[in-house]
């Protein structure tokens, strides 16, 4: 029997509504990628300290997980991301159209 993602679902969700209660989308809006890899790399690693116990390490995950999902939402709602200091205004930091966006996704987890 397949194992059910609900609940996991549901506990990313809760964790999305915690964090915009806390910091609000104005705060996500403004965070370049480097920001939003940033952060998750810091709730990543504390996922392999040595010794970390299984509840350590599903929290972790899971503030990584809810962070991916803001950071998906942020460029979403905005229709890219802020520039960082050093881009190239050129270079355009849209995202591909959403469609496109899934498909590969999609593709990528199909394998």
């Amino acid at each position: 029997m397949p194992f059910k993602r609900g609940p996991i679902y549901s506990a990313i969700n809760r964790r999305r509504a915690h964090q915009d209660t806390k910091w609000g989308t104005e705060f996500d809006d403004r965070n370049t990628a480097n920001d939003w890899v940033s952060y998750i790399c810091t709730y990543a690693s504390k996922a392999s300290k040595m010794k970390v116990t299984v509840a350590e390490f599903q929290k972790s995950m899971l503030d990584v997980a809810a962070l991916a999902v803001a950071a998906i939402e942020a460029v979403e709602r905005n229709g890219g991301l802020p520039p960082r200091h050093y881009d190239d205004p050129a270079e355009p930091t849209r995202p591909e159209p959403r469609k496109q966006w899934w498909a590969r996704l999609l593709k990528a987890f199909t394998k």
